[in-house]
Order: structure tokens, then sequence, then C-alpha cells
């Protein structure tokens, strides 16, 4: 094999569909080709762009320009370049024909765009001459695709020319395919929303101005809340005053450098924030100048790229303009409300007043938060939720009362007559939570095993009020980050020997089981904030920290545990993460105390409370104006009555035998939980 032979073999060829592949959409649709022979005008400085679009199959499509244009080695060395580096060998910026002192940001970067005219035709020509060559040659090139594997298309410069006149670029060439989807309208409404308003870049189609300045004059800005995006993304709202036949060029449009990244729509981060074929939907646009993505948009303009940057910008665009719209769509919103309403008059009507102001509520928060749901969807969920309320409140209600006696139907209206329903449920269902806690505390106290202490501690967390008023009023949480400086502490006191330890899914609170010479204990911690009032009340720092050790069952407080309380709260001051102001108060709880040391010490803003679990269980029934004795003592009196008359929560109480050990008190907890939130 000749040498000759050997580098054809090695040449690389290019396969029949390789514009396909390389240009994209760019050569596959009429929209993306247009928008890219108009991009081209806008990055050659053009001031004028003239479109003559065909209405017939072998009429000429012409796109002319008044931009720099190119000398014929400018032209020979971008052509032939198959992907051409606009930024790299042209900059960032072109001077706008005509003034030297103006310039605007090209859209172009990689050359692919010079190939849109294959969209409709598979040769054409072009005209070009540069404003600063000094004699204004022209060129007459013709440009063909090809078969061959050689180069997927040819050049050939037809004619040269000298024109003292005229600079620019033209493209023209006789259509085949592609050109019967848009006609002039559409070609202008196109463009005009996909190009910002330029006063200085003018496009005719067919000899009809596209009028840009049209948007701007109607467009008003959202304000963006949040602080990170507040002066790189810029939202205006636009309002044609008239509601349009299409939600073709309405919708939320994302602009980089004053162009379209994609196609405007309603669709928003994880759900369409408006319904295509309501009337605010074919009224509104918004445009979203984000031109700090640039380096963050797909090849073809088609979207922008997959990052955490834009996923931010998105929520945060998105979120303001669903507000906007919720302001400006109010009404449509209420009217949408009505007709659900409506549609459910015959159940809504027979629901007690508490029911129907429920369903009303429900109604306007599901067509706020969800704006695009449609009429029937919302119909069906009025429906069903007065279905729901209309067992819940009606028959369940009506059995109740029907098992009342006498007296206690004069009772209930006595009580009616002295609380509202609802306040009356609070303080109820806050009682019984109270008296559920104190019973599973009676239980648990005096167990001697240390595993006991993983089902204790939990339930000092909604039981600090056992510990004062204060706890009433003041709202305590856990945290994990200083408790970590007390397990690092114990860590290094028993050597690392593994004895400090987090029980499964609660690191909340840390647990010392017992073995040898070293008693069980377990640890939580909780603080409130300090607020600065000299500062709009914000946070600064902690104002108080309860450190809560509990010892096992049986086991005797003396000096050592007053003391190592004391080591928890100076490790805490130590650490860096508490202010010296902040008070810290520890609460030391076993079975008994040793003599002599009943009494709190205190050191500085350290102050330790030795106490035995049935004084704070005395401090409890105080507290709950003793119910929980004198319930048991009606349920000893009377089992036939309670268990006829009792609550649900009563006989799961008498139930519990067959549930875990504390399984009722952790479902309490939850549901005072989320009664509370």
């Amino acid at each position: 094999m000749s040498q000759t032979e050997l580098d054809l073999e090695l040449t690389p060829t290019f396969s029949s569909n390789f514009l396909y592949k390389h240009a994209g959409r760019i050569i596959q649709r009429s929209d993306f080709a247009i928008i890219e022979l108009v991009a081209n005008c806008w990055d050659a400085g053009a001031r004028n762009v003239k479109i003559q679009y065909p209405s017939h199959e072998d009429d000429l499509l012409v796109i002319e320009d008044d931009g720099i244009g190119m000398t014929e080695d400018e032209f020979k060395f971008r052509w032939n370049d198959i992907n051409y580096e606009r930024l790299k060998h042209q900059g960032r910026e072109v001077v706008v024909s005509g003034d030297t002192q103006r310039k605007r940001t090209v859209f172009g970067k990689n050359g692919v765009g010079r190939h849109a005219v294959f969209c409709f035709t598979d040769e054409y020509y072009i005209e070009t001459s540069n404003r600063n060559s000094p004699s204004l040659t022209k060129a007459i090139v013709t440009i063909s695709k090809t078969d061959t594997s050689r180069s997927p298309f040819n050049i050939e410069i037809v004619s040269r020319s000298k024109d003292t006149t005229w600079h620019g670029t033209k493209i023209y060439g006789k259509v085949s395919r592609g050109f019967t989807d848009y006609n002039t309208e559409k070609i202008i409404d196109l463009i005009s929303l996909k190009f910002i308003a330029d006063p200085e870049f003018q496009i005719t189609v067919n000899g009809r101005k596209v009028a840009f300045e049209n948007l701007d004059s109607i467009s008003e800005r959202i304000l963006v809340e949040d602080e990170e995006f507040t002066r790189d993304l810029s939202i205006s709202r636009i309002d044609t005053q008239t509601v349009g036949r299409t939600t073709q060029q309405t919708g939320i449009a994302w602009w980089v450098n004053k162009r379209l990244v994609g196609k405007a729509s309603w669709d928003g981060y994880e759900h369409s924030i408006l319904d295509g074929r309501r009337a605010s939907a074919k009224r509104y646009s918004y445009i979203v100048q984000a031109n700090f993505l640039e380096n963050f948009i797909q090849q073809d303009w088609s979207d922008f790229t997959d990052d955490q940057q834009v996923d931010k910008a998105k929520k945060v665009a998105y979120s303001a303009i669903e507000k906007d719209l919720s302001m400006l769509t109010k009404d449509e919103k209420k009217e949408k409300v009505k007709a659900a309403l409506s549609a459910n008059s015959g159940n809504v009507r027979k629901l007690p007043p508490m029911s129907k102001i429920q369903i009303v509520n429900f109604a306007e928060q599901v067509s706020d938060k969800c704006p695009s749901v449609k009429q029937g969807d919302l119909n069906s969920l009025i429906e069903i939720l007065a279905n729901l309320e209309k067992t819940r409140t009606g028959y369940s209600l009506l059995e109740k009362l029907a098992k009342c006696s006498i007296d206690d139907l004069s009772d209930l209206d006595d009580i009616l007559g002295k609380w509202s329903v609802y306040d009356a449920k609070q303080v109820l269902d806050e009682l019984r939570f109270r008296l559920l806690l104190i019973g599973e505390l009676e239980k648990l106290v005096e167990v001697k095993t240390t595993d006991e202490l993983h089902q204790l501690q939990p339930l000092f967390q909604k039981g600090l009020w056992m510990f004062g008023p204060k706890f009433e009023s003041v709202e305590f949480t856990s945290n994990r980050s200083l408790l970590n400086v007390i397990k690092n502490l114990l860590d290094k006191k028993y050597q690392n020997v593994g004895l400090v330890s987090e029980p499964r899914r609660r690191p909340d609170f840390v647990v010392i089981p017992s073995q040898e010479s070293i008693e069980g204990s377990s640890i939580s911690l909780y603080c409130r904030d300090a607020y600065d009032s000299d500062n709009d009340n914000e946070v600064q720092g902690l104002e108080e920290i309860i450190i809560i050790e509990l010892k096992r069952g049986g086991f005797e407080i003396s000096k050592k545990e007053k003391r190592q309380a004391e080591d928890y709260a100076k490790e805490l001051l130590d650490s860096g993460k508490v202010n010296d102001s902040t008070k810290i108060i520890c609460y030391v709880l076993g079975s008994k105390i040793r003599k002599n040391e009943h009494h709190s010490s205190i050191e500085g803003n350290i102050t330790v409370y030795p106490e035995t679990y049935q004084t704070v269980l005395s401090k409890a029934h105080a507290r709950t104006f003793r119910l929980y004795k004198k319930l048991q003592s009606f349920e000893e009196n009377d089992h036939s009555l309670a268990d006829e008359n009792s609550t649900d929560a009563e006989k799961l109480l008498r139930d519990s035998n067959n549930l875990s050990e504390n399984s009722l008190l952790t479902e309490e907890m939850q549901w005072h939980t989320d009664l509370s939130s």
C-alpha cells in the first residue's frame, strides 16, 4: 500500500446526516431557523434587517442586513471552519453599524447558526461586503449540501465586484421545504416574542415592520424579594390589555442578553403556574432577564443546562411571578371558588356554619396554591370534603348526643354557655396530654434498668412544664450541637471505651449505660434564644440552657453527681458556643438525695438543682389540680359507667396492656406536636 493510499485511508469523513447532528433543531425546525438567521444579523451589528419570506415553493427566501459584513478572507476562514469559535476570534461584543461608540453583546458562540438556511433549501447564496474594507469588495458565494463524505457542504465563490455604497450580508435561496409552517404574521409574532425592543434594530417581514417597542411600553417591573437575586434577576410583566386569541405569545419568557432561552410558557419549576385556557393566561406575559446565566445555556438556546444556580434562579423567579399573579387573578379565583361552591350547594347548605367556613377556606387555598387546577377538579374536591364534613360533624355528633343522659346534656349546655367549643377543646386536649404524661412517668421513674431511661428521657421534652411556670410561655428546643459537647466530654472521661452512646433514632439525648462502678444515666439539653431589643429583636445567642440528667430508678444523688452537672455546664462555656451571659440550669433527677445535698448550688450563671422523681411528679400533680388521682378513683368506683361513656383516649389507656409499653404516649406526643404546629 502506497503512502498516498495510507493517507486517504486515515482521512476523517462526514456521514450524510452530519449537519442534522451538528446543528440539530436549527436546521430541522423553521422557527429555530428563522430566529437564528435574525440573531446572525444582530451579531453582525446590523441596524436594519429585511426578510423576504416566500409563500410558494421555488420562491426566494431572502435575509439582508446592513451589518459589518465580511471580507473574502474572513468568509473563507469562518465558513471553512466547521465549528467556528465566534467568541475566540471576534469577541463577545460587536460595534453597531454606523456608530463606533455603541456595542452590543452577541448571541453566537460556535458558528452553528449560519447553517439555518439549510432548513429550507439545500443550496443558497451569500452576498457580503465588509464596511471596513478599503476596496469594499462584494463576493457572491454559493453554498450547497453534499452527499460526499469529505465535506458536509461545498463552497464556491461565484463572482467578485466593487461596491462602494453597500455593506452587510445578504443570504437567499429558493425554498423547497419548511416554509409552509409560517407566514408573514406568524413570523412577526415569533420575532416580537423572541427579541426585546431595541430602537436601532429594525426588522421588516415582507415590508411589514416588527414593532418591538410595544412590549416595553406596557411592561411593569415585578419585585424580587430574595436578596441573592435582587440585582441580577429582573422580572417584567406585560399586559396586552386585550385577551389574545391563544397563549402562543404569552407565558414566562427567560431572556439572557436580550434573547429568549427556550420558549415562553406557563410551565413553572415543579408545576404549571397557570392554565393556558384561562383568560389571564392569554393576557399576561412575564419576561425574566437573567444575564448572569449566560454560561448555562444549551448550544441551540432551547433551554438552560442543569445546574444548581439555574434551579435557584428559577425557584425565586417563579415564586415572585406566582405571588404577582395571585394578586392579579384574585377576582378570577374568587369566581372559580364561587362556581365550585355553587356546584355543591346541596351538600354544603346542610353543614353547620364552622364546616362551611372550613370548606370555603379550603377552596380558596387550593385555588391560590394551585392556580392551574381545573374547575371540574375543584368541584370534585369540594364534594369530597363536604361529604367528609357531613360524616364527621353530623352523624357522629348526633350519635354522641343520643347517648347522653339528661344531666349530661344539662352540663354540656352549661359548659357551652361559659366556653366556646374551640377554647374548651384546646384546654381539654392539653390537659389530657399532661395526664397521660404523668401516668407514663409514674410507671417508669422507679424502674431500675437503664434501658427504661431510653423511654423516660423523651417524655421530659414535652414535660418541661413540670419544672415551673416559666416553661409554659417560653419555647425550649433540643440542641444537638451543644449536646455533642457534653458527649465528647463523657467520651474523654470514660476513655473512649464506647460507654457513651446515642440511642438509635434518638440523637437528641445521650445515655451512659450501667457498668461495674459506673451508674447509668441519660442526659438531654434544651435551650431558648436571646433577642436584642435594640436591633429589631434579632437573635443574639442563647438566653438560657436547661440540662436534664436522669439517673436510673433507685439511685441516690450525691455531691459527685451535682459536681458532674457543673462540669457539663462549664464545658459548654469553654466550648465557645455559648455566651458568657447565658444562664445554664441543671436538673439532676434520681430516686433519692443524700443527706445535706438537697440544696441547689450556684456558681456564676450555673445553677444545679438536685430533685427526686417523686418531687417532680408532685409538682406535676399540683399543676394539673391532682386530676390524675381523681380520674383514677372515678374509674375504680364505676368501671361499667366508664366503659359505656368513656372517650376513645380513655379506652386506649385501659387497653394499653395489649400495646407496647410506651406506644400510646408516643402517639399522643406526636398528636400534641401536630396540634401545636
